[in-house]
């Protein structure tokens, strides 16, 4: 759905065994991504995760991206479920 998805870290924090990372997402979607046709519009936006590394694995994972900001530069019309 994302073919030519992009993850640019642009800053990551670690203390205590949580990582936070601040991220530059970059995505052209492909048909049947919330009904777009495919590669009409593409989207770059800032993410943040957190995660918790124990023994060299991540054991939990936190993340925010930002929905409203894909929905306007897709220019998606989003209609509420009856």
């Amino acid at each position: 759905m994302l073919p030519d998805m992009r993850t640019q870290v642009e800053e990551m924090v670690e203390m205590d065994g949580l990582v936070a990372t601040r991220s530059r997402v970059t995505a052209t979607p492909s048909a049947g991504f919330m009904g777009m046709p495919t590669g009409t519009r593409s989207f770059d936006v800032l993410a943040l995760d957190m995660m918790r590394v124990r023994d060299g694995l991540i054991v939990d994972h936190w993340g925010l991206g930002d929905f409203a900001s894909i929905v306007q530069q897709l220019d998606l019309k989003i209609v509420p479920a009856s």
